[in-house]
């Protein structure tokens, strides 16, 4: 089982699993801007995350997946040629770890709805927080462990 694996590296402590993750799971591109406000990053940090979200409840970011492209274009008002600008792909994953997830409730809702980053009139930063995919909790993993132990004890019998 997972859990079983998790538990059985060498460096895994089951108290630091404590509190609440989630992940950020880019359904467009995005252009994300880092914390300092000038600077592109194709990584969605926890300071950004807090940013974005007007939340400064703790956060750290536990695990990027992501890759990057870069996207020009054309403004057809100005007949002039927009920036290059360094994306953030589509299907990019980020897992966050807060002390109080409750406090990110509401901000992550919003976020759903608005986006992230620069130029989301245009289609960039939409997200999805927590895919189902990703929505396997310590309890329901300790459920697994335990039918599959009880399954090993009634195949031995």
């Amino acid at each position: 089982s997972v859990w079983k694996a998790y538990l059985n590296l060498p460096s895994v402590n089951a108290q630091a699993f404590r509190g609440g993750y989630f992940t950020i799971d880019l359904q467009s591109d995005a252009v994300l801007i880092a914390a300092d406000g000038w600077q592109r990053s194709m990584v969605l940090t926890a300071e950004m995350l807090k940013q974005m979200a007007g939340c400064d409840a703790h956060l750290e970011l536990v695990r990027s997946f992501a890759s990057y492209d870069y996207v020009s274009g054309w403004n057809a008002a100005q007949k002039l040629r927009k920036g290059t600008e360094l994306l953030t792909n589509m299907g990019s994953v980020f897992v966050f770890r807060a002390d109080d997830i409750a406090l990110w409730e509401k901000p992550l809702e919003d976020l759903e709805v608005s986006g992230i980053g620069n130029r989301r009139e245009e289609g960039f930063g939409q997200i999805l927080v927590c895919h189902p995919f990703h929505l396997r909790t310590q309890s329901d993993l300790q459920k697994q462990i335990h039918k599959e132990e009880t399954n090993e004890r009634n195949e031995g019998i």
